[in-house]
C-alpha cells in the first residue's frame, strides 16, 4: 500500500515537471523595449461602456500547442505611437507579432481587440461592401480562437495563426 502511493506521487511529480517550462513561460511575453501595455485610463471610458467586449490585452491559446499567448494593444510613448502585438508560445519562449500599427495615438479611443471563437464569420466583401477578388471568401471558417481587431466606426480584422506559415493572417470581417 505505502508502494502505490510513492509511485502514484512520483507519477504526479513527473506530469508537473513535464508542463514546468510552460507554465514558467505563461504570462511572461517580453514586452518590446520602449513599450507599455494601454492602461484603460489612456483611452476613454466611453468606448469601453459602448461595448465591453472590446480590451486592450487578451489571453488565449491562439496556436493549440496547450499554452495561452496573449494579445495586447501597446503604446511608445517617446514615438507617439501605438500598436497591436501578439506573443505566441514557441515551446521555450515566445514569436513577437505585430499585427497592425497605429501611427497616431489618437486611435486609441476607438480601438479594441478580444478572443474571436471559433465559427464562421462573414468577410467584408461577402456581406454588403464590395465584391470578392478572385479567391476571397465571402465567408471565413476560424478553427481555432483568434484575435478580433476593431476600429470604431470601420471594419473589423480577424487574426488567425496559421501553422504551415508560423505566423497570423489577417481577414476583414464583419462584426
Amino acid at each position: 500500500m505505502h508502494l502505490h502511493r510513492k509511485e502514484r506521487l512520483l507519477k504526479r511529480l513527473k506530469r508537473f515537471l513535464a508542463v514546468l517550462p510552460a507554465v514558467l513561460c505563461l504570462g511572461a511575453a517580453p514586452v518590446p523595449e520602449g513599450w507599455q501595455a494601454l492602461e484603460r485610463t489612456e483611452s476613454p471610458a466611453v468606448f469601453f461602456k459602448e461595448d465591453p467586449r472590446r480590451f486592450t490585452k487578451i489571453s488565449e491559446d491562439f496556436n493549440a500547442d496547450g499554452i495561452r499567448d496573449e494579445a495586447m494593444v501597446l503604446v511608445n510613448k517617446s514615438k507617439g505611437a501605438a500598436a497591436v502585438y501578439a506573443f505566441v508560445s514557441q515551446g521555450h519562449g515566445y514569436k513577437t507579432c505585430i499585427l497592425d500599427t497605429l501611427e497616431e495615438t489618437w486611435w486609441l479611443d476607438a480601438v479594441g481587440i478580444r478572443v474571436a471563437a471559433p465559427g464562421t464569420y462573414d468577410t467584408t466583401c461577402g456581406r454588403l461592401y464590395f465584391d470578392c477578388d478572385s479567391g476571397e471568401p465571402g465567408q471565413f471558417t476560424l478553427k481555432l480562437p483568434g484575435i478580433l481587431y476593431s476600429k470604431e466606426g470601420r471594419e473589423s480584422c480577424l487574426f488567425y495563426w496559421s501553422e504551415e506559415q508560423k505566423r497570423f493572417k489577417r481577414i476583414w470581417v464583419m462584426d
